[in-house]
């Protein structure tokens, strides 16, 4: 995942994890192009301090998750920019 997700996430846990432990499904949607990079451990980084949340992850061609994310699928897709 891009640095500056890696800093939101911890933002965000960090600030939420102090009124109650978080727990629940999250259901993300990766396009392929994301994944080329290796995993960094984004995952296990949140993970970590929020075991009772349940984190699943799918890589798929923009177009499919993007249409499984308007079916109720996921929730949230994050696709790759190209800057120009």
């Amino acid at each position: 995942m891009p640095r500056a997700s890696l800093d939101l996430m911890s933002e965000s846990g960090g600030a939420l994890s102090l009124h109650r432990p978080l727990s629940g499904r999250v259901r993300l949607g990766l396009v392929g192009g994301l994944c080329l990079r290796g995993p960094d451990g984004s995952a296990r980084q949140f993970s970590a301090p929020h075991p009772e949340v349940e984190l699943t992850i799918e890589i798929g061609m923009s177009g499919d998750l993007f249409r499984q994310l308007d079916e109720g699928r996921y929730d949230l897709v994050l696709r790759q920019t190209p800057a120009w």
